[in-house]
């Protein structure tokens, strides 16, 4: 099998089991906005999460890292905004009339579509 060849590769029990993780933690923030946004409202339930994510990424990298960043905080934020506050957002947004398990579902299945998509 060439290894350089990415239509000749297989998929290992590692590599599904990767995928298989990714969907579920991927479709378990459908349920957790579906549960928050109803309470505290959609933009405050991305923007929750959100947070939380940039927190754990400041911990796995580091302060020093962290304060090397500013100087690109403008830059940061556009494209914090554009691909992950905005997103977030009109995902829960539609959580609040879309049932939890489409959502859910439909969240799950995204990395299968786009590995799909990229596969043809």
């Amino acid at each position: 099998m060439n290894q350089s060849d990415p239509t000749s590769a297989r998929v290992g029990v590692v590599q599904l089991a990767s995928l298989l993780y990714l969907g579920a933690v991927w479709g378990g923030a459908f349920l957790f906005f579906h549960v928050a946004s109803p309470q505290v409202g959609p933009v405050w339930t991305a923007e929750f999460r959100i947070a939380l994510a940039g927190l754990a990424i400041a911990a796995f990298i580091g302060p020093r890292r962290v304060f090397a960043l500013r100087r690109h905080a403008v830059r940061l934020a556009i494209v914090g905004a554009t691909f992950s506050a905005i997103p977030f957002s009109l995902l829960a947004y539609s959580t609040l009339t879309l049932p939890s398990s489409l959502a859910s579902l439909l969240m799950a299945t995204t990395i299968f579509r786009m590995v799909s998509d990229l596969a043809d």
